[in-house]
């Protein structure tokens, strides 16, 4: 589609403007041009998971927040206690960098059990059971956002 005007407010995601698919007639000026080129951004990417009880709470009692200290950088380094902001005992897991890049193609499956093998070296393995339900974010993978 094409849309003429005489100003226009750019919104568009950083992943999107660095890709180029979108064009602008007249061209941004070279040095705005390179500041889109030499910023950085990155992926960060939710997954949802919800439960039938709130099982991490006793081992975890200091809060809402799980932190995971890992030897991966990125991988599944937090989980937010979201349940009284849904109604029901959810978790929302949070993976970053090249873990989330990895993850983005694989099959749902995949992605839920990699956050459970983290989440179950938190709480006791036979505490934690798979979840009910869950919603995962691909930012990366989006054509509208292109990342995080």
């Amino acid at each position: 589609a094409e849309l003429s005007a005489d100003v226009v407010l750019v919104t568009l995601p950083l992943g999107v403007l660095k890709s180029g698919r979108v064009k602008f007639d007249p061209p941004f000026p070279m040095w705005k041009q390179d500041a889109v080129d030499r910023m950085g951004f990155g992926l960060l990417n939710k997954i949802v998971l919800a439960f039938d009880s709130r099982f991490w709470q006793a081992a975890t009692p200091e809060g809402k927040y799980i932190g995971y200290a890992s030897e991966v950088k990125g991988e599944f380094y937090m989980f937010i206690d979201i349940s009284e902001c849904v109604g029901r005992p959810t978790l929302l897991a949070l993976v970053s960098g090249t873990v989330a890049r990895s993850l983005e193609p694989c099959p749902d499956e995949k992605v839920i059990s990699e956050a459970m093998k983290v989440l179950r070296k938190i709480v006791s393995p036979s505490v934690a059971p798979d979840p009910s339900s869950y919603t995962i974010t691909r930012w990366g993978e989006d054509p509208y956002a292109m990342g995080s």
